[in-house]
């Protein structure tokens, strides 16, 4: 059966608004929809990855990984640990070491306080280490004006993958706007069945 694990982004719960219309259009295109709320009170990415990966249904043959923002970036780095058929990052945060130059001074604040190995992690390995079928990178385009380490982070990810970009207009970091939220619906309609 066809299982999706959704991941919201940093501080969301999965029972959100934002997040419940994203299950709903998952069950109506036949999958096995299951929520992952990470623990946000650890400081470190590979325990949150670690815990994503126990959390794997049994049976990974079918496996979506769904994530927004920083449950992007979770989803993607355990997608170097298991086979993944379709890897949806939206917005997906950027925390590698390449990135750190381009961090504004809040930004580059909180991820050494929040994320202790960010500095670490290399963009470049984890391309070399990815195990996905179909990815999908979808972003606001109010987003790549605000942060230039993100429309690095995304143009890197986009080349390195060959992925499909879709560019939601007239939106930024906003999973609950409307033209995102029919961006997913839409993606989700497409996704191949095997």
């Amino acid at each position: 059966m066809k299982t999706v694990l959704v991941l919201p982004g940093w501080h969301h719960d999965p029972a959100e608004k934002r997040y419940t219309n994203i299950v709903e259009f998952f069950h109506a295109a036949g999958f096995d929809v299951r929520t992952h709320n990470p623990d946000w009170d650890k400081r470190n990415t590979s325990d949150w990855v670690n815990d994503l990966l126990a959390d794997l249904p049994d049976d990974k043959s079918q496996l979506t990984l769904f994530g927004f923002s920083m449950g992007a970036m979770i989803s993607l780095l355990a997608a170097t640990h298991i086979p993944v058929e379709n890897l949806i990052l939206c917005s997906p945060s950027g925390y590698f070491r390449e990135y750190t130059l381009l961090l504004g001074d809040e930004d580059a604040k909180w991820a050494q306080d929040n994320i202790k190995d960010f500095e670490e992690l290399s963009v470049s390995s984890i391309f070399k280490q990815i195990k996905v079928q179909n990815g999908y990178i979808l972003a606001g385009d109010r987003e790549f004006k605000q942060w230039p380490d993100f429309e690095q982070w995304i143009g890197d990810l986009k080349m390195q993958t060959n992925w499909p970009l879709t560019t939601i207009p007239d939106t930024g970091h906003e999973i609950e706007a409307t033209g995102y939220q029919y961006a997913v619906a839409n993606l989700i309609q497409q996704l191949p069945h095997s």
